[in-house]
């Protein structure tokens, strides 16, 4: 089982990636920006992040470079 954070702007993509995660076994949370994955990451420590490209404010690229 793994522990994954999927930030994506979209919230409906977020929520289907999610429940398809955890019926697959995996412990999974949603975020809708940058900033909350970043504060996710840094309380929660998850094993896979999956980063939306084009959020506002933010790309998931840029996040990843911190």
């Amino acid at each position: 089982m793994a522990r994954i954070l999927i930030a994506d702007d979209d919230e409906l993509i977020a929520e289907l990636a999610s429940e398809v995660l955890i019926d697959a076994g995996h412990a999974c949370g949603w975020v809708t920006s940058a900033e909350a994955a970043w504060d996710c990451v840094h309380r929660k420590r998850p094993d896979v992040l999956l980063l939306d490209q084009a959020m506002p404010g933010e790309s998931g690229l840029s996040l990843l470079r911190r």
